[in-house]
């Protein structure tokens, strides 16, 4: 960081720590160590240090609102975290408007002209000198191309990347200080969301980045003519500028609609949202009425990608767990999915969790479809996660997010609609793919490779175990159990059980090397010593479940 970087850099932190000042929160600029960058007269007043009673959410929302550019993107972010945040901080970041004056023409066409390296009337049969949409990072103006094509040219804010640049330096330092210094908050972890928020920023300010989103969600939704999504036109668009079709329609409010056009725009809206999620797997995850319009001829419009979702692999099944659990009312396969997910920390009782799960979903099980509502479905979870201190991955709470806010829309155009009803044709299509025989050798066929990477890595796993005890570390082992006799056949019957998973293990390692040699005769497509391995696998894995059982049931006697 050059000298005059640092020193931007250190007015900002002095900006930021007299706002929270300004709005009686001195407490925690005493607790952060930071007095040294207050104003002197600041300084002066010892009463300024005590923590205010009243308004916390109020107060944090009007610095961040003061502060402008990247702490508004920070509350933006937060608000989407209610599994991080009581409901009333996310109610109130939520308010933030990223609203700023414009940046001159003269400085818009200076930017277009050096990405584009030609004259803006080369590029632009007209350019609108006034912009439709002013924020932090940037503008956007209409335009037509020289091919005639109406266009929205998005324009990034001169000097942004070092503006925000400089933000996320201190918002880094300020987590620190305070997963430090405040006992209070440690559990949200905060240097983690100050890199979450670092990740998105850095993103957003790349618009090559948001245009490889669009050009993706466009291409996804072409089977659906009805549903209009952004078209980049990529030979003038750059990492600062984003070049896409202008697009044209009302607001939900602005237009007259019948009863049967409202409901089959719910439903619309609702399949699309679903397919987004759980067939394409990246999704808008802020589809507020603001950011979708409908057309005269009644297609629906989705603007604004500014933040979009996408399901990671390792997540796809654990959604779709999910959601059948859901439609169908299963509590036991909905904590297995949310367990799967990877929301529990390890050191939370995971029965208890279980148990506290269950009682919060109880009023749903069983339930009419009809009476479910996501956003008081995903209210308990968040409060649920609240209370064990648990971090949801990110991409997951937009997830929920997404389909509590469409949910929420879809009942504003068509107050009948009910996103648990119009999933249900999903969930038996779901249901109907597991059941398929490609499925199943997929998934024989995965569980084959992770056995033998588990086997692979054993001895690597054993020798750094050794090691670890060579070097004299202490390696404590609590036993419970002061039968010594009892405790020597229990490690007689796991040696066995271990002896017998390695067999088992070589056992679909052979199985699935089979498959894929593809060794002939086969049957249905799948060779016959494959099948034949099979039906011993099948039989070994009832044997030793009825081994197990056994042993329970002579414990208990």
């Amino acid at each position: 960081m050059g000298v005059m970087q640092a020193l931007k850099g250190l007015n900002r932190l002095k900006q930021i720590v007299n706002l929270l000042f300004k709005e009686e929160l001195g407490y925690v600029i005493a607790k952060l160590k930071l007095t040294s960058h207050l104003e002197i007269k600041n300084k002066l007043n010892p009463i300024e240090f005590k923590k205010p009673i009243t308004s916390l959410p109020q107060r944090l929302r009007r610095v961040m609102e003061k502060a402008g550019g990247g702490m508004i993107k920070l509350g933006q972010l937060l608000s989407l975290r209610s599994d991080l945040l009581p409901q009333e901080y996310c109610d109130e970041f939520s308010k933030l408007q990223d609203e700023i004056k414009p940046f001159s023409y003269n400085q818009v066409k200076q930017i277009i002209e050096q990405e584009l390296k030609q004259p803006i009337n080369k590029t632009f049969k007209q350019f609108e000198k006034t912009p439709i949409a002013a924020a932090s990072v940037g503008q956007v103006h209409k335009a037509t191309l020289q091919s005639g094509e109406l266009v929205a040219v998005k324009v990034q804010r001169p000097h942004v990347q070092k503006v925000f640049g400089t933000d996320i330096e201190i918002l880094n330092y300020l987590a620190k200080l305070a997963h430090k210094h405040i006992k209070e908050i440690r559990s949200f972890n905060l240097p983690r969301i100050a890199k979450v928020f670092e990740d998105y920023t850095r993103k957003e300010l790349d618009y090559k980045h948001e245009a490889k989103t669009l050009e993706l969600i466009y291409q996804r939704n072409k089977k659906e003519p009805r549903v209009i999504t952004p078209k980049v036109f990529w030979a003038q668009t750059t990492s600062k500028i984003l070049v896409m079709n202008f697009l044209q329609g009302k607001k939900l409010d602005e237009i007259k609609l019948t009863n049967s056009e409202r409901k089959n725009l719910a439903t619309l809206f609702t399949t699309n949202l679903i397919e987004q999620v759980f067939i394409y797997h990246i999704f808008h995850a802020d589809p507020h009425p603001g950011n979708i319009l409908i057309t005269k001829d009644k297609k629906l419009v989705f603007l604004d990608f500014g933040i979009v979702g996408r399901i990671s692999p390792d997540m796809v099944e654990p959604i779709e767990d999910m959601l059948i659990g859901l439609v169908h009312g299963d509590l036991n396969l909905l904590t297995r999915s949310f367990i799967d997910i990877g929301i529990v920390d390890v050191e939370i009782d995971e029965k208890r969790f279980k148990e506290d799960l269950f009682q919060r979903l109880g009023p749903y099980h069983g339930a009419s479809l009809k009476s479910i509502k996501m956003q008081d479905f995903f209210g308990d979870i968040f409060e649920l996660a609240r209370k064990y201190k648990l971090q949801f991955p990110t991409n997951f709470v937009l997830l929920l997010k997404c389909l509590a806010t469409g949910e929420g829309f879809a009942r504003q155009i068509y107050p009948e609609s009910n996103f648990v009803t119009l999933a249900t044709p999903h969930v038996e299509e779901l249901k109907k793919k597991r059941r398929s025989f490609k499925h199943i050798k997929g998934e024989i066929k995965r569980s084959a490779w992770a056995a033998s990477r588990s086997i692979k890595r054993f001895p690597e796993d054993l020798r750094t175990i050794t090691n670890i005890i060579k070097r004299g570390a202490n390696v404590k082992v609590d036993i419970d159990n002061k039968d010594v006799n009892e405790l020597t056949h229990e490690i007689g019957t796991s040696s066995n059980r271990i002896t017998f998973g390695f067999i088992m293990a070589g056992l679909i390692i052979g199985f699935a090397l089979i498959v894929l040699a593809g060794v002939e005769p086969k049957i249905y497509g799948v060779p016959y010593l494959a099948l034949l391995l099979l039906i011993i696998i099948v039989i070994l894995s009832l044997f030793l479940g009825i081994s197990i059982m056994w042993e329970q049931k002579g414990g208990e006697e």
